[in-house]
């Protein structure tokens, strides 16, 4: 036991922190940040036993993503979201088990990084020490 020395924190990152679009702007800040916290943090408890991760749930069906896809908002800044909503729409199931490999500890040499439900993380860790800085969040300047 740790009692309170060590853990895992879990940040909730999602689509656009990464990506070019308007009219959401607000969101794509607020979504870079968490992965830049989700970074930061990772490195200032370096030598701990905290262990802090991000994880892009996918695109799941939530009050909100209705709004946006069929609400008349959604569809004035958003044109053409709702049409492909249905398609797109993702099972949470996916992500609470990713969420569960991470409370087990299955993730804890991916410290620092956004996960996926559906990431293989032995794999994923195999690459990142191979690569360390693989799956961050990294800005295209090109």
């Amino acid at each position: 036991m740790c009692w309170g020395r060590c853990g895992r924190v879990v940040t909730i990152y999602g689509n656009l922190g990464d990506r070019q679009q308007g009219y959401v702007s607000a969101f794509a800040v607020a979504k870079a940040g968490i992965a830049r916290l989700t970074e930061s943090l990772a490195c200032e408890l370096t030598g701990t036993e905290v262990r802090v991760l991000g994880m892009h749930p996918g695109f799941v069906r939530t009050p909100m993503t209705e709004r946006l896809a069929w609400g008349a908002q959604g569809r004035a800044w958003l044109p053409g979201f709702g049409e492909t909503a249905d398609r797109r729409w993702a099972d949470a199931q996916p992500a609470a088990e990713l969420i569960t490999a991470i409370a087990l500890g299955a993730a804890d040499q991916l410290t620092g990084r956004i996960l996926h439900p559906g990431d293989d993380l032995a794999a994923l860790t195999a690459q990142c020490q191979a690569q360390p800085g693989r799956r961050r969040l990294r800005l295209d300047l090109s």
